[in-house]
């Protein structure tokens, strides 16, 4: 969606907030009537207090790192994935690819997914691109620890989700969620694709039929995937 609006918006020199806060406003609104296509169930099950604490202290470093200093210290940051997501706040537009504000990245290397998401969520706010970015750790970190459980649950059992967020603690991904960088944002998205494919393989699970249609929640995960980091 952010991607559509920022061909739309963008290149017509009028990626505002009012213009985003109409159209994504109008949009939730017209979602409240139909069921969210990512709807799910929840279920909590047994709550075992000790591993809860045990991963909210590992998971709780990449909000602290976020909140001592908002524009992260990697030389290939700020110009590569803050500096499009600027001019899209500060310009409201960008002509065209070649004018693409990354002095590393050419037109045939560009996450236009990632630069619309952080476009957008930068001119809503009205925030420098820097600290809107830095402000989104927050959500990346949950979103990242579910996606890692439920992928982890999805092809090895319910019991394996808490042994992944363990496991992810040391990964690279993990370190760099400070950054907010395409490829971590890209990372739930790829793990949920993953997921929804490795559960009609379950036992228990109810295999699709074979005459069903499109599986838009699958499809939707890899294209918003591919649209921030196709490589991802």
């Amino acid at each position: 969606l952010d991607a559509l609006l920022l061909f739309a918006l963008g290149g017509a020199g009028v990626f505002r907030q009012q213009a985003l806060a109409v159209i994504l406003g109008a949009l939730v609104v017209a979602g409240l009537r139909v069921r969210p296509l990512v709807a799910q169930p929840f279920r909590l099950g047994r709550v075992r207090p000790a591993r809860w604490l045990l991963i909210g202290l590992v998971w709780s470093a990449p909000l602290l790192l976020s909140l001592a200093s908002p524009v992260v210290p990697y030389v290939d940051d700020l110009p590569n994935h803050v500096a499009p997501a600027e001019h899209l706040r500060v310009f409201g537009q960008i002509a065209s690819l070649a004018t693409y504000p990354s002095p590393l990245y050419g037109p045939s290397r560009l996450f236009l997914g990632y630069a619309a998401l952080m476009g957008t969520l930068s001119t809503l706010t009205g925030l420098p691109a820097a600290l809107a970015m830095s402000a989104s750790v927050g959500s990346l970190v949950i979103l990242s620890a579910v996606a890692a459980r439920r992928l982890a649950s999805a092809v090895f059992g319910r019991e394996a989700g808490f042994w992944a967020l363990l496991a992810f603690a040391l990964s690279f991904s993990f370190v760099r969620l400070p950054d907010a960088r395409d490829s971590v944002v890209a990372l739930p998205l790829a793990a949920l694709a993953f997921a929804l494919m490795a559960a009609p393989g379950r036992p228990g699970k109810r295999a699709r039929p074979a005459r069903a249609g499109p599986d838009w929640l699958l499809a939707a995960a890899l294209t918003a995937a591919t649209l921030v980091h196709p490589l991802v």
